[in-house]
């Protein structure tokens, strides 16, 4: 049996307190791999921000008001985002504490499954709201027509107000991101990022790959053209 774990004290510049490691039974829970994990669409969201180094990109550690709060007011959200916030006191104190970090959450993501649904869109949402969390998004692969696939909450003085999702093909939804200036498209089961300024999906990791190698196959191609009329590349 897991017990409740209470925050420890770490030095620093300035002592600060940390939370401790995510219990067995929570991550027993966590459904996010997958999608998130898995897919990269985390790492793709961080390289199309330009791998900001004052930015936390994280997911599965703990989000609390303060740090000093029982275990029960910790929540572990599959993704989280701030922008303009310390990932160096992230990393010290074990998880977002919106107290010392100064500022709520941008965006949360949650991941759905049979056994969160219910507590996605109650007590989470509501402890969301509370946090100031300004953007909490629900994704989901179940393709069942009693389950919602994508749903977006915008906090507006204080309380949380549906975004706007749409159908814009087949088998494809989308809801947009103020925060992010992105949308967020349920695709046939699979999450992903539209930038709808370029009209375009967000590059993966695989494509940039794809990429480079095809401009350096480019780059050779172009020497030996060079070669073979007599001139030696620089």
């Amino acid at each position: 049996m897991n017990m409740p774990q209470k925050a420890t004290k770490v030095k620093g510049e300035q002592d600060v307190l940390a939370l401790p490691d995510i219990t067995d039974s929570e991550k027993a829970a966590m459904t996010s791999f997958k999608h998130l994990a898995f897919t990269g669409i985390v790492r793709d969201l961080f390289m199309h921000f330009g791998e900001p180094a004052d930015s936390v990109f994280m997911g599965e550690r703990y989000l609390v008001e303060r740090v000093d709060l029982p275990q029960s007011e910790r929540r572990i959200p599959d993704l989280l985002i701030a922008f303009n916030a310390s990932v160096a006191l992230l990393e010290r104190q074990n998880g977002y504490v919106i107290s010392d970090q100064g500022k709520p959450p941008d965006f949360i993501l949650e991941v759905g499954s049979p056994s969160t649904r219910k507590e996605d869109v109650g007590e989470k949402r509501e402890d969301y709201a509370r946090m100031g969390v300004g953007e909490y998004w629900r994704f989901d692969e179940d393709d069942s027509p009693n389950v919602v696939k994508l749903a977006g909450d915008r906090l507006v003085e204080g309380s949380y107000q549906p975004v706007q999702i749409d159908i814009v093909a087949e088998e494809v939804l989308e809801g947009c991101s103020e925060v992010l200036n992105l949308c967020l498209r349920w695709e046939k089961g699979q999450l992903r990022w539209y930038d709808p300024a370029n009209l375009r999906y967000v590059p993966t990791a695989h494509s940039y790959a794809e990429r480079a190698n095809s401009a350096e196959s480019r780059i050779r191609e172009l020497e030996g053209q060079l070669r073979r009329n007599g001139i030696e590349p620089i």
